[in-house]
């Protein structure tokens, strides 16, 4: 198991991007930029609770005229051909004590907090290096980039 720092630090920003630009689009590319820049230069806090971060993978399907989503439970970003634009994705944390009930989102993460987080060995299974940051990056940064949570 790695932590999300131990992430960033192996991996060049152009390459995120493109997996941002995959699953998401290129509308937010200089905000996760700067985002990114700042995480690469932050020390991670103490992940005290040994919260761990996974990933759900969500596919869109039609059925009736009406948009639905399942989740996919074995989804592998390598060997599975699913379109990117019927994907979604669900970035969470759960602590060591692993209560299923309770779930963290990192949505509104310190920044510091967010790359003490270790990566969840089922979930960096299933996805490029690349792909994990692109996923963890878009769901830290999407709501905007805030410099109080610099903490």
């Amino acid at each position: 198991m790695f932590a999300v720092k131990d992430l960033i630090t192996q991996i060049d920003y152009a390459d995120v991007q493109k997996s941002i630009e995959r699953y998401y689009g290129s509308e937010k590319n200089e905000q996760l930029k700067k985002l990114y820049e700042l995480l690469i230069d932050l020390q991670p806090a103490e992940n005290k609770d040994g919260l761990t971060l996974y990933i759900w993978t969500y596919e869109l399907y039609d059925h009736y005229g009406l948009r639905y989503s399942r989740r996919i439970d074995d989804y592998n970003e390598v060997e599975d051909d699913y379109k990117p634009e019927d994907l979604r994705f669900d970035v969470y944390g759960l602590e060591d004590s692993y209560d299923d009930d309770l779930v963290y989102s990192i949505r509104s993460a310190g920044y510091k907090n967010f790359l003490a987080y270790y990566v969840a060995e089922t979930t960096a299974g299933r996805f490029t290096k690349e792909s994990l940051l692109a996923h963890f990056l878009w769901e830290l940064g999407r709501d905007g980039f805030d410099e109080s949570r610099i903490r």
